[in-house]
């Protein structure tokens, strides 16, 4: 049980109360800052770090066989969009933007395919603009089939296109996305307020107004009262799901005063 008792609480019209209890302190050496200084705010999410996978339908983004370059050549280079196109036809993919239009991904999953090179061999994918690095993606015989699933950083800031392919061999490609990493994104509360059933309360009497109750898997957030004069909140508590008011009248007249509880959840729990 959560309760909260006022000393005086006056209201004219509408009282909203916190049902949860403040913030704890925060020391001094946290809360200055150097004159002129500009404050910076924290980020929800970070562009390399604490990401979230979602899963897509796997789609073909690319299919060098399909393109008129063709293969990529033995120590050669070719960049490919990944996201955000609003098709893969360029590239010998998809008529469709592959459910990634507007995506603000940080990474995505491929599944890459070597066809057929001419040699053996490996092949290296990365992030287009930045430098080779000086690891494989996948390893490849000649004439062979070979597979990997990776893991590719894209650009930040975002640009057309989002990774880039460095083959040993001369070998046709195609990649398919199966997924994407993104920065967590705030998820908004379901909230809905309940309202009781309004309490006549007589000049300077006092009185419990009815006790309310959140739907199943809503929790009490806030409680607050309506009333036409004044007012004083005695005390208010909740308990599971409910939420009750005890209210004292300070007006020479009865008049009607109303509870409210403000519940809410996350989404989709």
């Amino acid at each position: 049980m959560k309760r909260i008792a006022f000393l005086c609480f006056v209201a004219t019209a509408s009282v909203a109360m916190n049902l949860f209890a403040a913030e704890p302190s925060v020391p001094p050496s946290k809360l200055t800052a150097t004159a002129g200084a500009a404050v910076t705010p924290s980020k929800l999410g970070d562009s390399t770090r604490d990401l979230v996978y979602t899963p897509i339908t796997p789609c073909r983004i690319a299919d060098t066989r399909l393109t008129g370059a063709g293969p990529i050549a033995a120590g050669g280079t070719r960049s490919f969009a990944a996201v955000s196109a609003s098709n893969f036809v360029g590239q010998g993919g998809s008529t469709t933007d592959c459910g990634t239009l507007g995506l603000s991904a940080a990474a995505v999953m491929i599944v890459a395919t070597a066809i057929t090179p001419n040699a053996p061999g490996f092949a290296t994918a990365y992030s287009f603009g930045t430098t080779q690095p000086a690891t494989t993606s996948m390893q490849f015989a000649a004439g062979a089939i070979a597979v990997n699933t990776l893991a590719i950083q894209t650009p930040n800031p975002r640009v057309t296109l989002d990774f880039t392919v460095f083959t040993s061999a001369q070998s046709d490609f195609v990649f398919d996305i199966v997924g994407y990493f993104a920065p967590p994104l705030a998820t908004a509360l379901d909230c809905a307020t309940v309202s009781g059933t309004p309490t006549n309360v007589g000049a300077g009497a006092y009185a419990s107004l009815p006790t309310l109750f959140c739907a199943a898997n809503y929790t009490p957030v806030a409680l607050s009262i309506s009333a036409g004069e004044n007012v004083l909140v005695a005390d208010s508590y909740t308990a599971g799901n409910a939420g009750q008011v005890f209210v004292r009248s300070l007006s020479a007249n009865a008049q009607n005063v109303t509870a409210k509880l403000m519940c809410c959840r996350v989404p989709g729990r």
